[in-house]
């Protein structure tokens, strides 16, 4: 986790905080302004390798 909070990158979600319960853990995350990668992945159920890349 402190890796995570010390990166900065455009390609990489910034990591503000998190906390857990006894079942899951939860990631407070920058805005990601394209959508969710699952959607993406289950609309078009592959990613090329340049899609992978970036």
């Amino acid at each position: 986790m402190k890796i995570q909070t010390s990166l900065r990158h455009p390609n990489v979600l910034r990591l503000f905080g998190w906390f857990h319960d006894e079942e899951r853990i939860f990631f407070i995350l920058e805005y990601a302004h394209g959508g969710e990668l699952y959607k993406e992945l289950r609309k078009s159920g592959h990613l090329s390798e340049r899609q992978a890349a970036t």
